[in-house]
């Protein structure tokens, strides 16, 4: 009987703690989030070097301990930002792709310019923060991050060009950089009319340089 009692007491326990940790998971993601969103205000309207963590502190609700907990600091606050923002561009650029060759697409120069499109489309519903991560002020261990993603985009661009050999990284390298400067026109457009004749421009190069083949 008293081994029984054990194995419910135990069975009801079980749960218990799982919920618990749930809901101390819960807590954590909820906090991270507030202080991402309080860091990522503060950041929007006084820039890198001015934004202190005692003004996202603040704003988040959150306390000092919790945000050098979860990131360390205003450098790593920034840089999760950053990645975050990396990352929803390389799905919107990813998804435009997937969508191009679903309606039956197979032209690597069409997929590139979908891909391309659906980049530099978000770059302008998103140009405020766009212009931040775009920007010169930002935490000195960013630029290894920087370095990474742009290899990532050219290795992305390169596969889906079929590019391959010096030539191929070459020319794929130049097309990647040429995005990256259309990024920035687009972002610095003074309106929806002049950001629709950049990216249409910026297409056209685009696919001009994605079939040279060099002859």
């Amino acid at each position: 009987m008293g081994s029984k009692s054990s194995e419910s007491i135990t069975e009801t326990a079980r749960p218990d703690r799982r919920r618990r940790g749930d809901d101390a998971r819960k807590r954590r993601d909820d906090t991270k989030s507030r202080i991402l969103d309080a860091a990522l205000e503060v950041f929007l309207e006084r820039g890198y070097a001015d934004a202190s963590v005692a003004e996202i502190v603040e704003r988040s609700a959150a306390s000092v301990g919790s945000v050098y907990h979860h990131f360390g600091g205003k450098g790593e606050l920034y840089v999760a930002l950053w990645q975050d923002y990396q990352r929803a561009y390389l799905d919107a650029a990813q998804a435009a792709v997937r969508a191009a060759k679903e309606s039956g697409e197979a032209d690597p120069a069409d997929l590139l310019v979908a891909g391309t499109r659906a980049y530099l489309e978000r770059a302008w519903a998103q140009r405020e923060l766009a212009a931040l991560f775009l920007g010169l002020d930002a935490p000195a261990e960013l630029a290894r991050l920087q370095r990474q993603i742009a290899n990532e985009w050219i290795r992305q661009n390169a596969r889906l060009l079929r590019s391959t050999g010096p030539e191929g990284r070459l020319q794929v390298a130049i097309l990647t950089g040429m995005i990256g400067d259309a990024t920035h026109a687009v972002v610095h457009a003074r309106d929806r009319r002049e950001c629709r004749r950049l990216i249409a421009r910026s297409l056209h190069y685009v696919r001009l340089l994605a079939t040279d083949r060099g002859e």
